[in-house]
């Protein structure tokens, strides 16, 4: 049921969640890198082990379950795809943050997976990460970058 506010009741035991989109059909000014001992490495070919691992240290918070309870065919078909791209953010010698970004339509960057572990949080990494994803998404002949979130 909506309610007057525009909010709708969640039955007990569900969890509500609201779709949010996001494009840029442009390329954005650069905007400056926040101070931080932060680097960035493409991972070609990822281990669905390492990268189940990461993606739930990274989303586990945010409910990220789709990518863990995926068959191991069907996650190789798409982490390994030339035309998908993982980044890992490293700080202090770990991973830290996953960015993924999906190039298999043509002239589109999708925005899969961005975050960042929690201890890193407030630091200025996922500024630092997300502006490395705009880097990375720009530099290839796309019209359009964009992404959908959950909760």
């Amino acid at each position: 049921m909506i309610l007057p506010d525009g909010y709708s009741d969640v039955p007990a035991g569900k969890i509500a969640a609201i779709v949010t989109h996001l494009e840029m059909t442009a390329r954005p000014a650069p905007r400056p890198d926040p101070a931080g001992a932060w680097s960035q490495r493409r991972v070609e070919a990822p281990a669905l082990d390492w990268y189940r691992d990461l993606h739930r240290r990274v989303g586990e918070e945010w409910l990220w379950l789709s990518r863990l309870q995926m068959p191991d065919a069907k996650l190789a078909d798409i982490i390994q795809s030339p035309l998908v791209e993982v980044y890992v953010l490293v700080h202090e010698g770990h991973d830290e943050g996953l960015l993924e970004l999906d190039f298999r339509q043509p002239g589109q960057c999708e925005l899969v997976f961005f975050g960042i572990t929690e201890k890193l949080m407030g630091s200025g990494a996922g500024r630092w990460l997300m502006n490395r994803a705009l880097e990375v998404a720009w530099s290839r002949p796309v019209e359009r970058v964009w992404l959908h979130t959950t909760l």
